[in-house]
């Protein structure tokens, strides 16, 4: 119950919210939420996309905004939801293409020179002296 300023208590129906900007209650569409900062109804966090068919979208990629699509990650790639990037997986490496590559077994990644290195058989590849 909510306080709709004239002092009477006011129930919102389920699945309205209490807009407590403007002191009443609000029906967002399906699949949206209210948000009480801009006391608007808004996609949700976990799907905060807007596609051309007004259907808010979750996007483990890299949204267009001009084209309003996710564009997948790349192969070797996966979502870093803190970067907001796609990011090299596992034993995977950004060569200087931009490319995730893996280099293959048993050749390491060299960091500074963005190259696989094989050593020879009994030897091991130190980063710090590359």
């Amino acid at each position: 119950m909510f306080d709709d300023g004239t002092g009477k208590c006011v129930n919102c129906p389920s699945p309205d919210s209490w807009d407590l900007k403007n002191k009443k209650c609000v029906r967002c569409p399906d699949g949206f939420t209210f948000d009480q900062n801009s006391s608007q109804c808004a996609c949700p966090k976990e799907k905060p996309y807007l596609d051309v068919n007004n259907t808010c979208q979750a996007c483990n990629g890299e949204w267009d905004a001009t084209k309003i699509t996710c564009k997948a990650c790349e192969a070797n790639t996966t979502w870093n939801e803190t970067s907001k990037k796609c990011e090299c997986q596992g034993e995977n490496f950004v060569d200087g293409s931009g490319k995730c590559i893996a280099c293959p077994k048993p050749a390491a990644w060299d960091l500074a020179n963005k190259k696989c290195v094989r050593c020879p058989e009994g030897f091991v590849f130190d980063q710090k002296t590359s």
